[in-house]
């Protein structure tokens, strides 16, 4: 073989825009946040932390219009309103807007009438005519003999520079057009963008054609990246920045995407097994329908669950989903949120409490966006129909597997088929992976689609187009290399559609009937295939190419002969050293080989064939690789079958397989993630760049350098970062942090051939900083380095992203430095507390909440948490011992005391943490006793309903949030029940209930059994306690007063009478008082529910 060859490519890398959000609606530019986040600097608008907040996408309101406006022209808003139009006023609900409102009409800026029309779109060319008027006041007027003042008016703003020309005027102006016109006609912005691809090679303002190398800092030389793989063989979960931010999700529509979260293993692959979600919106969990969780568009969980009555839904991955060594994962949460004729004006959020893996999971407790269910009706909609081709699959041999067709129905819009997914039948006993070349055709043609096998699914991923009104004819064509005589069932599992404009799945017109195709799996004594392990594309000047693997399933020994021939445009010289399992065979011609004395071994045999592809190949070229089996003799027999004689034990003698010559390729795509908040403090860790990088050629490439630029109107990196980490498909480098660039050099980070969406994430440690204002953080790539062990022509694909904003958009990531950490506390539902907890019990936990957005570390100068109690409140204080608030295993604050009806901490540090936590308040709880003062105790309810926080680190720094923990009951005695002997419909009218008693250390002198609480009225023959009888007792409560003579466990047996109705029996509630050695007397129940006795039949 040729010697080993390396090449290295450096190139810059161009920003492209396109894409929409999945739940359809526009993506915003990082310029239109730049220009939202400048004015409300400026105090014009209101400061939003996400900029999904901005809703830059709405239409602006002729309101919204009058506040911007009025900051424009640097006017203070009215102290009173005087009502001076009918539609706005003091009172609610434009009495914020009055104020702006009044302040432009006092100032001329706008006319006077009866009406404003405060909650009315706006037209563009009126937005437009309010900014100018605003911003340059007298210089501009109307001339009414140029005619159109709309006309007039955008051409001044045109000339200003703050808006480009347009003619759509009385389109309806959206918050991004208007935000953007303001930003400029105040000045606020860092003057007009240069064009981003000159910025990157340094060549803004050169006249001449040259191209120059990028350039970095030379002021400090960047020391080598070090592989920073995590050494642990934990699963990593965390909330993924493609998780949605809080607003609204598409109603009635397949896959909408609630929750995202990451997975990454460390040093060892891991296996998922099962994921556990809570429902924890405010509005009605029965409209989420079909959840599912999908990875790269394929759905790796079995079936489709719904909450329970409990709020909770598992799900069980589909098969081993494993996540390699080092690799991260993002999961998608979707569903289908239906209320049907319930009220949209609901929310909805979902929560991963839990993740099952054969490896240690850490952070697996996740809460997703609030979101309003929106209903789209101007969407897609499609007709499938299915065939059933039944028949005769010949090994070896391409030919169709399935049929179906797809119509898109209302000519709304056009609908992008994204996925197909068929499954295997319940009668198939055939492996889908030996199912090759498998190809998806529309209406006779091959489109691009790519395939995944799972154990039991084959999933072809594609972007094909439908148009409306259109119908498209699909088939499934592919070849059986394996599994002679076996039977393959496969049928349709579902097809996803969505939108070509809107990007929302379209729906299906109606139920179709998806029919099962199944085929006997045929062949002859040995059957030949190529099989799908080789490459179908190539690059020049590359060594040991894998063309793929000839594939023989034999019914017995056999040597044969083989001959390669191969074809192209003048493709002699394009190759060379074409082997067959390791052997080169005679070149019996040019471009004509034989191979002999190959092994064929009854069962499968394998044998790749391989080959160096020279620097004399072109682009596109095509080499075609035809296989003949020439000659086949039986090992044992003698008998040698040549040509014609082949047929009568070989399925195929002859087969191709051709390979396109295509430069090998890097592609670096910008994904977005939702803005960082932060107070850097604590060395909080941050996203500063996500993307994800796509292969082509058919080589191993190696990312040897990465060079990250700072963006225009980012601060200096160096001031507020102190380090990098590069993660490229989990492995991690540590980068070199220099003013303007981060450099991540000697890398050496391997991809395989061909990989796609190898995800790549940068992220950096924050430094200590004390802030007097906001500050923003954000980079984009400015050079990457790429590299080949096999290819001297090494290429880069165009760089695009998938956010908009044209060539100025440098990055669709955010980091926002603020001076206060936002705080808010919450409710959880996470974690259920005990109902009935022991007393004398250490540990107890007794309430359990939210905190969010700790953006930085924050210090308490108190923490109050408030309580109900339905026992003795005055015995709390004494009761209660070592009161501390904990954080999973970690202790945060200790030292809390009872004053009044709070549980009190002094000096409660919590420490930054990128996440949502849980925190409980626990507690030891003193044992039921004739003890008081600081021995007492608490028999009795306890809920915490509020907390009470005072700090100067965070916003809001003092305010009070209900929390309404769950209540928990302290009992002297945990008594539990079941039933050992019950009714039945054959006449048994008996019933025996077992109960045991756990007192710990507590001082029960006497238990006495007061009630036992059915679910209907009863009549009794007898109920029997120990050795004491209670005779013909009726009702639904029935009151005993047994004392309890052995305080572990006693039996009770129900005798019902023949007057008692037939039907079920429940025991509801056993009521019980514990007495002290004091005489102290405490009222209590068992910790078991409502149990069924039987059904009693007296028939």
């Amino acid at each position: 073989m040729s010697l080993i060859k390396k090449t290295t490519a450096s190139f810059a890398i161009v920003a492209l825009a396109s894409g929409l959000f999945a739940n359809g609606a526009s993506a915003y530019s990082t310029a239109d946040v730049d220009a939202a986040n400048r004015l409300a600097d400026a105090g014009v608008i209101v400061k939003q932390s996400n900029p999904a907040d901005y809703q830059l996408d709405r239409n602006v309101l002729r309101q919204e219009i009058a506040a911007v406006a009025r900051g424009i022209a640097k006017l203070d808003k009215k102290a009173t309103c005087s009502n001076s139009f009918k539609d706005v006023s003091a009172t609610k609900p434009n009495n914020w807007a009055c104020f702006s409102v009044e302040a432009l009409l006092d100032a001329g800026l706008i006319a006077k009438n009866t009406n404003f029309r405060p909650e009315s779109n706006i037209t563009k060319a009126e937005s437009i005519g309010m900014v100018v008027k605003a911003a340059y006041g007298n210089e501009y007027t109307v001339d009414p003999s140029k005619g159109d003042w709309q006309k007039q008016v955008v051409e001044f703003a045109a000339n200003k520079g703050i808006i480009t020309s347009f003619t759509d005027y009385t389109t309806p102006a959206t918050r991004s057009f208007i935000f953007n016109a303001a930003d400029k006609a105040m000045g606020l912005g860092t003057g007009k963008e240069e064009d981003l691809l000159c910025k990157i090679l340094g060549e803004c303002g050169k006249t001449d054609s040259k191209t120059t190398e990028p350039k970095t800092n030379d002021q400090k030389p960047a020391d080598q990246s070090k592989n920073n793989v995590r050494n642990d063989n934990n699963l990593a979960v965390s909330l993924s920045p493609e998780s949605p931010a809080n607003g609204y999700v598409v109603a009635k529509t397949d896959r909408a995407v609630l929750l995202a979260f990451d997975v990454t293993a460390g040093k060892s692959d891991v296996t998922l097994k099962k994921a556990s979600l809570k429902f924890t919106g405010l509005g009605d969990h029965k409209i989420i329908e079909n959840l599912a969780i999908y990875s790269n568009d394929i759905k790796i969980t079995k079936g489709e669950k719904t909450f329970n009555n409990k709020l909770v839904a598992d799900l069980s991955f589909d098969r081993s989903i494993v996540v390699r060594a080092g690799e991260t994962k993002t999961l998608f949460v979707t569903a289908t949120v239906n209320p049907g004729n319930e009220t949209y004006n609901q929310t909805i959020r979902v929560s991963l409490t839990g993740l099952e893996a054969d490896a240690t999971v850490t952070g697996a407790d996740l809460t997703g966006a609030t979101l309003t269910p929106s209903y789209v009706s101007n969407k897609g909609k499609y007709t499938l129909t299915t065939t059933a081709d039944n028949g005769r699959l010949n090994l070896g041999e391409e030919q169709t597997i399935y049929n179906f067709s797809i119509k898109e129905k209302d000519k709304r819009e056009d609908i992008v088929l994204k996925n197909v997914t068929f499954e295997e039948g319940d009668g198939n006993n055939a492996d889908l992976d030996n199912l090759a070349d498998l190809v998806l055709e529309a209406n006779g043609k091959k489109i691009d689609a790519k395939f995944t096998y799972q154990k039991s699914k084959i999933i072809a991923t594609t972007d094909y187009t439908i148009k409306g009104g259109e119908k498209v004819n699909f088939r499934l064509r592919g070849k059986a290399t394996d599994d002679l005589n076996k039977t393959l069932e496969l049928k349709l599992d579902n097809v996803y559609l969505v939108g070509a404009t809107t990007k929302i799945a379209a729906s299906e017109d109606g139920t179709s009937v998806k029919y099962v195709s199944k085929k006997e799996i045929t062949g002859t004594a040995v059957n030949f295939a190529f099989n799908r392990e080789g490459s179908n594309e190539v690059s020049k000047n590359t060594t040991d190419v894998k063309i793929g693997e000839l594939v023989f399933a034999s019914k017995g020994d056999y040597t044969a002969k083989l001959k390669v021939t191969v074809t192209g445009p003048s493709v002699t010289n394009k190759y060379e050293d074409l082997e067959i399992d390791g052997s080169t065979g005679k070149k019996l011609s040019d471009n004509v080989y034989e191979f002999t004395d190959i092994n064929i071994n009854k069962g499968t045999t394998k044998l790749p064939m391989t080959v160096d592809v020279t620097n004399n190949a072109n682009d596109n070229d095509k080499i075609k690789f035809t296989v003949e089996v020439t000659q086949l003799e039986e090992n044992g027999v003698g008998t040698k079958l040549s040509g014609s004689s082949l047929g009568k034990v070989l399925n195929n003698s002859q087969l191709s397989k051709e390979v396109s010559v295509i430069e090998a390729g890097f592609k670096l795509t910008a994904e977005r993630v939702n803005t960082t908040r932060v107070v850097p403090k604590g060395n909080q860790k941050v996203v500063l760049y996500k993307g994800r990088i796509d292969l082509s050629g058919g080589e191993d490439i190696t990312v040897d350098n990465l060079i990250l630029n700072k963006a225009s109107g980012s601060e200096n990196l160096l001031d507020y970062i102190s380090g990098t980490e590069l993660n490229i498909g989990g492995k991690t480098f540590i980068g070199d942090v220099n003013n303007d660039t981060i450099n991540f050099s000697s890398i050496s980070a391997k991809i395989q051939k061909n990989s796609k969406s190898v995800q790549v994430l940068v992220t950096a440690t924050l430094k200590d900083k004390e802030l007097t204002s906001n500050k923003t953080l954000q980079v984009y790539p400015g050079s990457v380095s790429v590299s080949s062990e096999n290819s001297s022509n090494l290429t880069a694909r165009i760089v695009e992203t998938n956010f908009g904003g044209g060539l100025v958009s440098k990055s669709a990531t955010m980091v926002n430095l603020t001076v206060n950490s936002g705080l808010r506390f919450e409710a959880s539902t996470a974690a259920n507390l005990k109902d009935d907890v022991l007393a004398g019990a250490p540990n107890a936990e007794l309430a359990v909440f939210k905190v969010k957005d700790t953006s930085s570390e924050i210090t308490f100068n108190t923490l109050k948490f408030k309580f109900d109690t339905m026992g003795n409140p005055n015995t709390l204080a004494s009761a209660l011992t070592n009161i501390r608030l904990m954080d999973g295993a970690k202790q945060i604050a200790s030292g809390g005391t009872v004053d009044g009806n709070y549980v009190v901490f002094s000096s409660v540090r919590l420490p930054q943490d990128g996440k949502d936590r849980v925190l409980k308040l626990v507690a030891d709880l003193n044992k039921y006793s004739s003890a008081g003062g600081d021995s007492g105790s608490y028999i009795g309810k306890l809920r915490f309903t509020e907390v009470e926080h005072d700090t100067t680190d965070a916003t809001p720094s003092h305010a009070t949030t209900a929390i309404n923990s769950e209540e928990v009951n302290v009992v002297p005695a945990l008594v539990n029940y079941s039933v050992s002997d019950s009714f039945n419909t054959s006449g048994d009218n008996q019933a025996v209930i077992k109960v045991t008693v756990d007192k710990g250390d507590n001082d029960i002198s006497t238990l006495k059994l007061k009630e036992l609480v059915f679910g209907q009225n009863i009549n009794t023959n007898l109920i029997k306690v120990n050795d004491q009888d209670f005779n013909g007792l009726s009702g639904s409560t029935i009151t005993l007063n047994k004392e309890i003579t052995n305080l572990s466990s006693f039996d009770i047996t129900v005798q019902l009478a023949g007057t008692t109705s037939n039907g079920a029996v429940n025991l509801n509630e056993v009521r019980f008082e514990a007495i002290n050695s004091d005489g102290a007397v405490s009222a209590f129940k068992a910790v078991t529910g409502s149990t069924s006795l039987g059904s009693y039949n007296s028939n």
